[in-house]
């Protein structure tokens, strides 16, 4: 058979070609019956039909829809609960020092009972090294979250070491809070933390948690901190210094460096290598800090004790 003899091939009907797209093709000269039906019966299995998988797989979807909005239904309940009996109102109120002075009958200070606190401290006034080793070593991201570090404490809960509670949450913590290990005390310490960084700036937050939190020796607040131990105001501390007393917030009692002088200078050096890996200071600064002596001075002037 000649090459322009050959009969031309049929051509092969598109995917999803109905009998009206057949015959477009074709004509009147479609191909036999049974070529014809062949055609078509793949045609239907083609069709979208409903079965029992889809069937299930929309119910599933929709018990999950309904299992999520009782979710966060029972999360709103929750948080308007903890919004009514969690201290709100309080937490925005100035901090009030947890001291009693005795006075003579002039007006004289005779005696002090309780804690020893002095003046809040101001951050625009301080060094910068003294805010930038309480970050380094407390909360790294403080300017870059918004009351709670889900970072932090994913790594706290893999490292298994505690921890990862923010600069907010702490004052939160320490300030409105009782000492209490429960899963409500954490849930509205979150809450507080929200609602602190709602009505507060991170410089007032910060302010608030140094001239608050307790270094030891029944002293509270940064600044009688720093007279305590070094005998000098927070805004004349030196690098050392401040990263002594940074590491002395988390666990007060154990590094009081009056008591545990060895354990202070242990945790100054985790805070200094914590504000290297931050780039607050370069590695020749960090070898070159060196534990700081302490310059305690008990004020005789002014008795501390229990009336």
């Amino acid at each position: 058979m000649a090459f322009w003899s050959r009969p031309k091939p049929e051509p092969e009907p598109p995917a999803h070609a109905g009998y009206f797209a057949l015959h477009e093709a074709y004509g009147d000269d479609q191909p036999a019956y049974d070529k014809f039906d062949e055609w078509d019966r793949r045609l239907d299995e083609l069709e979208p039909k409903p079965t029992r998988r889809l069937w299930l797989g929309r119910r599933r979807r929709w018990w999950i829809v309904r299992i999520l909005a009782g979710l966060l239904a029972l999360l709103m309940l929750i948080i308007a609960w903890l919004a009514v009996t969690a201290p709100l109102s309080k937490s925005l109120q100035p901090i009030a020092p947890p001291q009693l002075t005795l006075l003579a009958s002039d007006g004289t200070p005779i005696a002090r009972n309780g804690a020893v606190i002095d003046k809040p401290v101001e951050v625009t006034k301080l060094p910068k090294h003294v805010v930038e080793a309480f970050i380094a070593i407390e909360d790294r991201r403080f300017y870059n979250h918004w009351g709670i570090d889900p970072r932090g404490m994913a790594r706290a809960a893999w490292t298994g070491y505690g921890g990862g509670s923010t600069i907010t949450q702490q004052l939160a913590k320490f300030t409105f809070l009782t000492p209490e290990q429960t899963l409500t005390r954490k849930a509205r310490e979150m809450l507080i933390a929200f609602w602190l960084e709602a009505w507060l700036t991170k410089d007032e937050i910060l302010e608030r948690y140094l001239s608050n939190a307790y270094f030891g020796d029944n002293v509270y607040g940064l600044r009688a901190a720093s007279l305590h131990y070094f005998y000098r105001q927070p805004e004349r501390l030196k690098p050392e210094q401040a990263a002594m007393l940074a590491g002395l917030v988390q666990a007060p009692s154990r590094f009081a460096p009056t008591k545990h002088y060895d354990r202070a200078v242990k945790r100054m050096k985790l805070v200094v290598g914590s504000m290297e890996a931050m780039h607050f200071i370069t590695p020749a600064e960090a070898r070159a800090m060196r534990p700081p002596k302490l310059d305690v001075r008990p004020d005789k002037n002014l008795p501390t004790g229990t009336y």
